[in-house]
């Protein structure tokens, strides 16, 4: 396999480049039942102007194009003299060139290391690559939730609990924003800019300053709308006290300026204008040759795409940290193809712009991919490093950029009652009350979709079109430095949109080098083509009309004779209908016998007359069904005995649990009483759970809520078990020591305070105990709290860095004398808790490292509402859990 030769760029109109890729799967979509190939989407670019000089004084502008320093190459190529032979000179060397030496690459002598079985191809990837060298694209990370739905299963880390994995984060260009200034002052050389919000400037960046309220003499110029572009030297983040500082490479020691009004504006050209959809393929054939066309129509009522996204993508022939070629034997300086004098480039290389010597990415003229970890998602080739608690991001050396096509994660594109199914539709979306945007392009790339028998799909990228040579460019300055333009606007009601329909032929010819299309004016696209379209359709339109209208009557006419043919009996009828009026009566004497009786949801009323009648009222009833458990039926010596609750056909139901243990026993594996929903509750279906105490109940084995649910997105018939409420406190009724009931089951309420005013008023003890000084009168305490009585303690959160929550229910082990107001409560059911203080020396005083203030309560027992309001697959999102204390 060699790389393509292309030619220089047509004079007038269109040239169109196809990759090298899109040829393997050409041939394998007409050798294989099995595969499929079929254009499906196409983008429009801004290629910016061609910009080699980053400019003098104080200004600054983005170096965009630099085709000789943005790659290696051979000391004896000629470099090209154009930017238009430049242009193409480099899509050949690099991007082309770059996917041939891949497949060529081998592992060894007689190995290839490419996968041809691989859907996806690599051209993409490297044509960004390609781009981002050039200086013609750059990335920042999208915003989650209102670009991309950054939940979604397959953006998750594949280790949720290890720091080292990241999540994966999506991309979009760069965004240009007006950032107020707030002020300005030195860093003791260079001018620096505060600005009272984060804005979306790194190192590196050229922002234009304009429409500042002040004139500073090192920046004069600023004051106009035009402004002055200067360049980032350094980024300081926004403390407590200042706002985020941008450093610039320009002098300054004046002295501070605030209260000022002024912008700041990232300079920079978004590539990527817009994503649409292929409306239509079409078959020409001829005596002479055969094509094949495919449309692209932008309506004029569609804008610039709202968002776009790109994923940095890996597969079996493009990861980090890959070199290619592989083997050193294969390293050559020319493209593939080039190295024998018989091809054409190198026999007659006036016919094709530019040398036959490849770009590179190394001296050693190999191509290199960024290093990185597949499986963590970091490194440069993903553009993140760190961890998960202090990413470090960087959207500078990202590599295996690819678009993200599928519309499941544009936010903006599934939004509730409105969700948008392909991009021509969210290209015509209002965003923020707002119209689609106006734009310009200038080139197109053509994407087709493979498909395997297995249903697996993958979009490639076919090739690129310019729209135009740069030497037709007529606006001034840019006359062979750009492509020229297309202004693309949108019907708004202020102003006529603009449309545009573009095609892509592909030519079927036998012959070796790419054909310049003919004038045809029998093509599809030609105008007198189209007239004869739309009036062929005007008059199928006509002829449809009238197919409806005789449907119409044959209808009336049918209906009319089925109502005659019901006029006419036959002795069978008769015979039909005899049955059937016997049967009637049968049926009345049935019912005269009153054969219906009451039940709990309907009442049976029978009213006098001549015949009597019967009345049916339907019962109301809150509760579909009703659930009453001890909890002395939920377990044995053996352990839990788990109930199964089973949720009816929308109706709310209600159950009733009362805690009635009296029996001291430890069920293994610390387990808890169980309820367990045997399927999701019904859209806003409810169950009511009340928790109460029975009289002489003495032990709390804590409580645990379950449903089967497919929250965890298992569709099957299996559902997974998923907590819905855990760890409840069961409500304790009865004192062992006094032989009473305790404060819990008499009082109201509890109004004891603890004694924040003291020092050490929270100590941990040996033994598993917690000292607590309160702030009441020592002979009240005495006389009102017990040992063995049942405290709630809330708010108990512990630390300062790592924070725990403590809080729960305790018994109180002693009412000491000395030292006076102190409890000391037990705190062995929480082993958590004791393991928090297990290495520090007692009396370990935890009142210093407190991040709420801790109350004590009542534990009377709790309501708890649980309703399905959604169909999220989040748990939280899908119920609402209503958690009351009762009174």
């Amino acid at each position: 396999m060699s790389c393509p030769l292309y030619k220089s760029l047509k004079t007038n109109g269109t040239s169109f480049y196809a990759f090298p890729s899109a040829a393997e799967d050409i041939s394998a979509a007409y050798q294989n039942s099995n595969y499929k190939m079929y254009f499906s989407k196409y983008t429009l670019l801004n290629l910016p102007k061609q910009n080699l000089e980053a400019g003098s004084g104080t200004a600054s502008n983005p170096v965009y194009f630099d085709f000789d320093g943005s790659f290696r190459k051979s000391v004896n190529a000629t470099p090209a003299t154009s930017y238009q032979e430049q242009m193409i000179e480099s899509l050949r060397n690099y991007v082309a060139n770059q996917e041939i030496v891949i497949k060529e690459s081998r592992l060894n002598n007689t190995d290839y290391y490419y996968d041809n079985n691989a859907l996806e191809t690599t051209t993409e990837k490297i044509f960004f690559k390609w781009a981002k060298k050039l200086n013609i694209i750059d990335f920042e990370p999208a915003i989650p939730d209102d670009e991309y739905f950054s939940n979604l299963a397959e953006f998750q880390s594949a280790s949720l609990n290890d720091d080292q994995y990241f999540p994966e984060y999506l991309w979009k260009e760069r965004e240009v924003f007006d950032w107020n200034v707030s002020s300005m002052m030195s860093d003791g050389n260079y001018l620096q800019i505060e600005f009272g919000v984060t804005a979306n400037f790194v190192v590196g960046d050229i922002i234009n300053i304009h429409d500042l309220s002040v004139i500073i003499d090192e920046i004069n110029g600023a004051q106009t709308s035009t402004g002055v572009n200067l360049k980032v030297r350094s980024v300081t983040p926004a403390t407590g006290t200042t706002g985020q500082l941008v450093t610039l490479t320009i002098p300054y020691t004046g002295d501070p300026v605030t209260g000022i009004t002024g912008q700041a504006k990232l300079v920079y050209n978004r590539l990527v204008q817009y994503i649409g959809e292929i409306q239509g393929v079409s078959n020409v054939q001829e005596a002479n040759r055969s094509y094949t066309e495919v449309h692209a129509t932008i309506p004029d009522h569609t804008g610039q795409t709202p968002d776009i996204l790109f994923r940095t993508m890996i597969d079996v022939n493009y990861k980090p940290n890959q070199t290619f070629p592989i083997i050193p034997s294969q390293y050559q300086p020319e493209i593939i193809g080039a190295e024998s004098f018989s091809s054409p480039i190198v026999s007659t290389p006036q016919n094709y712009p530019g040398s036959y010597f490849g770009q590179f990415d190394t001296l050693d003229f190999t191509y290199e991919t960024a290093n990185g970890d597949s499986v963590r998602r970091s490194g440069s080739y993903y553009g993140v490093t760190g961890d998960i608690n202090n990413p470090v991001i960087n959207g500078k050396a990202i590599d295996g950029i690819s678009m993200d096509f599928n519309t499941n994660h544009y936010v903006k594109m599934n939004i509730l009652n409105r969700n948008l199914t392909n991009f021509d539709q969210f290209n015509a979306l209002e965003v923020n009350n707002l119209p689609p945007t106006a734009f310009e392009f200038n080139a197109i790339l053509w994407y087709y979709n493979v498909e395997d028998s297995a249903g697996n799909v993958r979009t490639n990228l076919y090739g690129i079109s310019f729209l135009d040579n740069p030497d037709n460019n007529v606006v001034s300055g840019e006359t062979s430095l750009r492509f020229p333009t297309y202004k693309k606007f949108v019907t708004n009601g202020i102003q006529d949109g603009t449309a545009y329909s573009f095609s892509l032929n592909l030519n079927f010819n036998i012959i070796n080098e790419n054909p310049q299309d003919a004038y045809n004016p029998e093509a599809i696209n030609s105008m007198f083509s189209m007239n004869l379209f739309n009036t062929s359709m005007s008059r199928l339109a006509a002829t449809n009309d009238s197919f409806i209208n005789l449907i119409a009557e044959q209808a009336n006419v049918r209906d009319d004779v089925a109502y005659l043919k019901s006029l006419l009996y036959t002795q069978t009828d008769l015979t039909t209908l005899n049955a059937k009026i016997a049967n009637l009566e049968t049926l009345l004497r049935l019912y005269s016998t009153n054969q219906l009786v009451a039940s709990p949801t309907i009442n049976v009323t029978t009213i006098p007359g001549t015949p009597p009648s019967i009345k049916l009222d339907s019962v109301a009833s809150n509760y579909e069904r009703i659930y009453v458990y001890n909890a002395s039926e939920m377990y044995n010596s053996q352990g839990v005995i788990p109930i199964t609750l089973a949720v009816p056909t929308n109706r709310d139901f209600f159950v009733n649990f009362t805690n009635d243990d009296e029996v001291q026993i430890d069920l293994p594996n610390n387990d808890k009483l169980t309820f367990v929903l045997d399927k999701d509750l019904y859209y806003l279906q409810s169950v009511d759970i009340h928790i109460n105490g029975g009289a002489y109940s003495t032990q709390n084995k804590m409580l645990d809520i379950y449903m089967n649910s497919d929250i965890s997105g298992n569709t099957s018939t299996n559902n997974t078990e998923v907590l819905i409420a855990g760890s409840i406190d069961l409500p304790v009724f009865y004192n062992e020591n006094t032989q009473q009931s305790n404060s819990a089951y008499l009082w109201k309420d509890f109004k004891f305070n603890i004694d924040l005013t003291q020092t050490e008023f929270l100590q941990m003890d040996v033994s598993s105990k917690l000292r607590v000084k309160l702030s009441e009168n020592q002979d009240l305490i005495s006389n009102s709290i017990k040992p063995g009585d049942t405290l709630y303690l809330n708010n108990l959160f512990v630390g300062t860095s790592s924070i725990y929550d403590f809080s729960g229910q305790y018994t109180v082990q002693s009412v000491p004398l000395s030292p006076s107001n102190t409890i000391i409560l037990d705190i062995s059911t929480n082993q958590r808790f004791v393991d928090y203080g297990a290495s520090a020396s007692f009396p370990y005083d935890i009142s210093g490292q407190l991040s709420n203030v801790p109350y004590f309560s009542l534990n009377k027992g709790k309501k708890i509402k649980i309703t399905r309001v959604s169909n999220s697959t989040v748990l939280k999102e899908r119920y609402t859990i209503n958690v009351e204390d009762i009174k």
